[in-house]
């Protein structure tokens, strides 16, 4: 595995890397979402589990109403896949009409939110949550399918390893800068002076 980027931070060597093994945001089992991503594709496993069948509906605008009906969402996208070299997801359609479409929704349901927040009324403050809460998982699912997921290996200058951290999901620059900060706190003990062969004699008469 190669360094995506290298730099110092003092006596210390910072190595970038895209993280090869990182969570799964929609992996129920590690992770305790507000939101549900209902997905549909022939050959990718996307979003979370769920009862639905694309075959049991007309199209997107029935599915999309029967999941009003029994979910009752504050907040519901439509969710587009582009599938070229790769994944890239959005709550918006693609330019290319040949390698993307409509896989699937994204909401956020009154009642997760009423847990979130414990209350009852659903105020315009939860509503501009729950809208800013699904933008930010969309985009944190689409980092993960696009590789965007970064770690850190902090090193002295012997190639002895200091520190490292793994699943920065997002921006490099933010890694960068994580990576930086540690690297500073880092402090590296003196070596020792090389003993003096004659000088071990000299104490030892």
């Amino acid at each position: 595995m190669d360094a995506i980027e290298t730099f110092n931070v003092d006596d210390k060597v910072v190595e970038i890397y895209q993280d090869e093994d990182p969570s799964n945001p929609r992996d129920s089992e590690y992770q305790d979402n507000c939101d549900m991503f209902i997905c549909f594709h022939r050959r990718y496993n996307l979003g979370d589990k769920h009862n639905y069948r694309f075959e049991d509906y007309s199209g997107w605008d029935e599915m999309e109403d029967q999941i009003i009906k029994d979910l009752d969402p504050i907040e519901i996208r439509r969710l587009y896949l582009y599938d070229h070299s790769g994944l890239t997801i959005a709550d918006h359609p693609f330019d290319c009409p040949w390698d993307s479409g409509q896989i699937g929704f994204a909401l956020i349901t009154k009642k997760s939110a009423r847990e979130e927040y414990k209350v009852k009324r659903i105020s315009p403050k939860i509503k501009k949550w729950a809208k800013e809460y699904l933008d930010a998982t969309i985009k944190e699912y689409d980092n993960y399918l696009t590789g965007s997921v970064y770690g850190y290996i902090i090193k002295d200058q012997d190639d002895n390893q200091l520190d490292s951290c793994w699943g920065f999901n997002g921006e490099i620059e933010y890694v960068k800068e994580e990576a930086t900060n540690t690297a500073k706190d880092i402090t590296i003990p003196p070596k020792p002076e090389p003993v003096n062969p004659d000088q071990l004699q000299l104490n030892l008469t």
